[in-house]
């Protein structure tokens, strides 16, 4: 009789015990618009428990199994101001309906400031259509995707612009809207510099490696900040500035001739021309005979060289 009351006791204990949680379900909407929350935060805390969770797509949360006792419930969503609510579950299930207040927040003003790079194209053509007076920009990425290797070579492909030669040949000076050059100036970053001939005011822009050059601009007409002794023009090359950091670049170009594209060559068979002579291949006492020699290497075809 004694093990059959302690049997009930414990089951009825059990029983006790296991019914000590409870369901805690909600639902969170704006109070404005009674608009349903989808996806806001719900935290549900106390000394010994913390459980969260995010609302479905109609705004509602469950959480289940949470032992009787004392909760603060947190509900946060963006644009909303955050919601406490303090409970004490002693219920088998229990339902909330939580409204958020929204909170409008004025931002303060950010502004972005950025600059085009003139070594680019899209800087370039921004330097031609921004600039007060008639300039021609040609960028540093222009200079890499062609075979120039100087500031005068570079000249030659600017429209309203042509390249007189020095006594070597080479090109030199730029002609500016059809004027001599002596009646431009040649400035580099800006700053005008002096000829080196003592006989001439041109400077040969032959001397300048393109691959030193950020862009090289081109002034047909003047302003008043710009030197009043050149009626054709200004050349300003402005110069590459110093990378941030250290960088290695390789250039690389390829080029071929079309001038025998449409002429044929003559070729023959290399296959019978012999390393070595007879002699070291036989010996001195050994008699040369025809079949020795081949003939192959006599007829000539005519073949269409490669591109």
């Amino acid at each position: 009789m004694h093990k059959y009351y302690t049997l009930i006791f414990l089951v009825l204990s059990g029983n006790a015990v296991f019914s000590q949680v409870t369901v805690l379900k909600g639902k969170v909407e704006s109070r404005a618009n009674k608009e349903k929350l989808q996806g806001a935060a719900v935290t549900c805390s106390n000394l010994q428990h913390r459980y969260t969770m995010v609302c479905d797509q109609d705004g509602e949360f469950k959480f289940k199994n949470l032992p009787f006792g004392q909760y603060e419930l947190i509900c946060d969503y963006v644009g909303y101001e955050a919601d406490t609510v303090h409970l004490i579950l002693t219920e088998a299930k229990k339902e909330l309906k939580i409204k958020l207040e929204r909170k409008d927040a004025l931002l303060e003003d950010v502004r972005v400031f950025g600059k085009i790079s003139q070594q680019e194209d899209a800087g370039a053509r921004q330097k031609e259509q921004h600039n007060n007076n008639i300039v021609n920009v040609i960028s540093a990425r222009a200079m890499e995707h062609s075979p120039d290797i100087n500031a005068a070579n570079v000249l030659q492909r600017m429209s309203g612009l042509a390249i007189q030669r020095n006594g070597g040949g080479d090109e030199a000076y730029a002609v500016i809207r059809g004027l001599d050059p002596r009646y431009s100036n040649t400035l580099i970053n800006g700053v005008k510099i002096s000829s080196p001939d003592e006989k001439a005011r041109f400077v040969p822009l032959s001397i300048v490696p393109s691959d030193l050059l950020g862009s090289i601009e081109v002034h047909k007409s003047l302003t008043a900040d710009m030197e009043g002794d050149a009626i054709g023009g200004t050349v300003n090359m402005v110069m590459k500035d110093a990378p941030e950091n250290q960088q290695f670049k390789v250039l690389g170009s390829l080029g071929y001739s079309a001038l025998f594209f449409n002429r044929k060559f003559d070729q023959f068979s290399r296959a019978g021309i012999r390393k070595k002579s007879l002699i070291e291949e036989k010996g001195a006492a050994y008699t040369a005979q025809p079949q020795d020699f081949s003939r192959s290497n006599l007829d000539f075809k005519p073949v269409q060289p490669l591109p």
